[in-house]
């Protein structure tokens, strides 16, 4: 199907604003080497071809048929091709299923039809196949309205027909070289998966990118991205569906933390796909690493150099809430910098107008090396702005970063007037882009990319020990005290409390350990700060008592049904306070949340999401990773905080939620207080969700 020598078009035709036109035109235009038969029964020459009025009369058996006739008339089409005996078609045709996918539909039938003759199936409703390494434009994308297909190692799999004509055309003008290109359409038969499969056994295929709509078998899904991990071939997906990931909220803070498409991050993460947001900007990441060495090394600082003061300015500013920086140059780096230009001007970003003398060819090649031998830099950035000799500079770029083992990436910030830096870039086949916001995107996914092949992929981790058989719950929305006594039996330090049903209870009261903290008790009231049934600080007995009291009245009037007392907890002080939550996926399966904020959490939404189970080492990571970790690191003068604790504490969540599965909706523990370092964390408040 992708690499054929017989091609037939069903439904060909002479006009180019017809889809066989095109086919047919354009399988011409880009040296189809192998033998092209158009079909239609109207005609006997189309666009200086031999055409026929059957495929029953083509005397032989193509290697795939492409088939652009009306909705109505595919299933007669799909049962003459298997009563000739081929076996591979691409359904450009589209109105099938997508518009009557109820009962018996003609998507159903015609599958069923090819099915029994052996016959597989691409689309319907797709644009098909584009094999820039063999010359086989099997599509009506008017993408190929380009001059040439530029054969390259970037495979894409999309579920978007458009959108793969959009982005081959719009990268191809960044001399984007692609290997085999494939819209997948409805799936009806052959699916994402399958090429998926092919691209990782394809040689010249040496990086993948996916658009995702939805993924049929999610297994076999991530199955094949490890296989790709295995096989050095970076994947990087877009998948549809970010700005309604939390369409289908739970109950609790988890919920509405970790929609579906976090889970699809989280798992992409946990099985070596790198997820990117633009799928232009995942294309052009991927040919970075196709076409420079050691695109995805091991990630440091990023250096850059700028013709003036203001762009290199710019490129700084810009850096700012990136998970890039600049980097920390050794005292060798700034030495040799100083060879070239006035000490306070030997600094990264570097200015070439800053140089003595001005800027000269052999300024920028030294300076450019040396940042490149320092070991805080990763790559650099060239961000070139307009000047005299534009084109001269940009020639020096391709050499330096193919015998060094760092890249440099080359932006273009002037616009038209960079046409000709251009044009030496495409010569030299040397990637560039346009925009600083388009570089640094790019270097975070290489950076991820980088990651990946440092760390390897995380494999199942072991149990930990300690953790009793699993617990079986009551079903429906648990209690602090069961959804406590949940987490308590992974292992995980919980608040001791002390339960009373009602007043009477109060009476028996002594040795309370204070300060306390009181709650009201009710399956109907999952955020009790806000129902205003928690008292903290509590210095006395009798403070305690008049705390339950006053709960115990407001339960009444709030839940006189659910209301099951209140509890009297220690109060439990420590350095700071972690929420973490764990819940189940229908899509993808156990997810697990760290993050801070306590009551603000949705407000801060400072939080790290990944596929559960996880070992305490990767918990550390996740805590490592947000934006108020150095809280607990001991910045401006704090107390360390027990951070192991806390990562051992979100492991076990993990297991709790990869031992439950489905059973488990969702789980919280909010707060998690954690304690100084070496005195661990504390769980002094959960609520949980059973099936």
């Amino acid at each position: 199907m992708i690499s054929p020598n017989i091609v037939a078009v069903i439904g060909a035709s002479e006009g180019l604003d017809k889809f066989g036109g095109r086919i047919v035109h354009y399988l011409k235009k880009h040296g189809f080497p192998g033998k092209i038969l158009p079909i239609n029964s109207k005609a006997t020459e189309l666009q200086g071809l031999p055409c026929y009025p059957s495929i029953k009369d083509v005397g032989c058996i193509p290697d795939v048929v492409v088939i652009v006739v009306p909705a109505k008339a595919m299933l007669e089409q799909i049962e003459l091709c298997a009563s000739v005996g081929i076996k591979s078609a691409v359904l450009i045709t589209g109105m099938l299923d997508e518009v009557d996918a109820g009962g018996d539909s003609l998507q159903n039938k015609v599958v069923r039809t090819a099915a029994a003759a052996g016959m597989r199936l691409l689309g319907p409703n797709c644009l098909g196949i584009v094999n820039a390494i063999d010359n086989v434009a099997l599509t009506s994308s008017l993408a190929m309205e380009v001059p040439t297909l530029r054969p390259g190692g970037v495979g894409i799999v999309s579920q978007s027909g458009a959108l793969m004509g959009t982005m081959m055309a719009r990268c191809s003008d960044y001399g984007v070289g692609f290997s085999r290109c494939i819209s997948v359409g409805n799936q009806a038969d052959l699916e994402l998966c399958d090429f998926f499969e092919y691209l990782i056994a394809d040689e010249k295929t040496q990086a993948i990118c996916l658009y995702i709509e939805g993924i049929k078998d999610r297994g076999r899904f991530f199955e094949l991205a490890r296989r790709a991990f295995a096989a050095g071939k970076p994947v990087l997906a877009v998948k549809a569906g970010r700005s309604v990931a939390g369409a289908a909220i739970g109950q609790s803070h988890t919920g509405s933390l970790a929609g579906s498409y976090d889970a699809f991050e989280a798992y992409c993460a946990a099985n070596g796909v790198v997820v990117a947001q633009d799928p232009y900007v995942m294309i052009l990441a991927a040919d970075m690493l196709v076409r420079l060495p050691n695109a995805a090394g091991k990630p440091a600082g990023i250096a850059a150099i700028g013709s003036s003061g203001g762009s290199t300015a710019n490129f700084a500013d810009q850096l700012v809430g990136r998970s890039l920086r600049l980097p920390n140059v050794s005292d060798v780096t700034k030495q040799k910098l100083e060879e070239w230009m006035p000490a306070e001007d030997a600094h990264i970003p570097v200015d070439t107008g800053a140089f003595r003398g001005g800027t000269s060819r052999q300024g920028i090649i030294s300076v450019l090396e040396t940042m490149l031998d320092d070991d805080d830099v990763s790559s650099v950035v060239y961000a070139m702005t307009t000047s005299p000799r534009m084109t001269d500079y940009a020639a020096i770029v391709p050499e330096i970063s193919r015998r060094t083992k760092k890249p440099i990436l080359f932006t273009l910030l002037a616009g038209s007037m960079a046409q000709p830096v251009r044009k030496v870039l495409h010569e030299a086949n040397y990637p560039f882009v346009d925009n600083l916001a388009d570089a640094f995107t790019i270097l975070e996914l290489l950076h991820e990319v980088g990651n990946q092949k440092l760390e390897g992929l995380r494999a199942l981790t072991t149990r930990p020990p300690g953790v009793s058989a699993l617990p079986d719950p009551r079903s429906g929305q648990l209690t602090e005290s069961e959804a406590k006594a949940l987490v308590a039996a992974y292992g995980i330090s919980t608040a001791g409390e002390v339960r009373i049903a009602n007043e009477a209870g109060l009476s028996g009261l002594k040795q309370l350990a204070l300060p306390a903290v009181v709650k009201g008790v009710s399956r109907n009231i999952l955020h009790k700060s806000e129902a205003n049934i928690v008292r903290v600080g509590l210095e006395s007995e009798s403070e305690v008592r008049s705390a339950c009291e006053d709960v115990f009245r407001i339960l009444r009037d709030k839940d006189p049904e659910g209301a099951e007392g209140v509890t009297i907890q220690e109060m439990v002080i420590g350095e700071a306070e972690l929420f973490m939550g764990a819940r189940f996926d229908p899509e993808y399966g156990p997810l697990v949340t760290v993050g801070f904020g306590g009551i603000f959490v949705e407000i801060l939404r400072d939080v790290a999401i990944a596929a559960a189970p996880i070992d305490t080492a990767t918990a550390k990571k996740m805590i490592m990773s947000l934006k108020l970790w150095p809280l607990l690191n001991g910045a401006r003068g704090r107390n360390v905080a027990d951070a192991d604790s806390a990562a051992q504490a979100v492991s076990r969540l993990s297991w709790l939620a990869a031992d439950m599965g489905s059973k488990l909706i969702e789980i919280d523990v909010n707060p998690l207080i954690v304690k100084k370092q070496g005195e661990g964390a504390v769980a002094v408040d959960a609520a949980a969700v059973i099936a």
